[in-house]
């Protein structure tokens, strides 16, 4: 349920920066970046790498966790791998 959760939420992030590439005669290397973030933030995800997540985003960000844990800015969020792991 998680994963499925998380795939959303992504496919929610992904979808305006595709519809606004596409509707702004987006390049096909516009189109190829975008695709390259997508994986990147896969690839974090699955590793459980928060920095690497941070890294994708801007420093202005808010976050929420699956466990609806809301986070303003980035070092809040980056940090919240130990608190998380902690409450296991």
């Amino acid at each position: 349920m998680r994963f499925r959760a998380a795939i959303f939420a992504l496919f929610l992030a992904v979808l305006p920066a595709v519809a606004r590439a596409q509707a702004h005669g987006g390049s096909p290397a516009d189109m190829q970046a975008i695709r390259g973030i997508e994986a990147q933030w896969q690839s974090a995800w699955n590793h459980h790498d928060i920095s690497a997540m941070v890294r994708l985003g801007v420093p202005d960000a808010d976050w929420v966790n699956l466990a609806g844990q809301w986070f303003a800015g980035e070092s809040p969020f980056a940090k919240s791998r130990n608190r998380c792991t902690r409450e296991r």
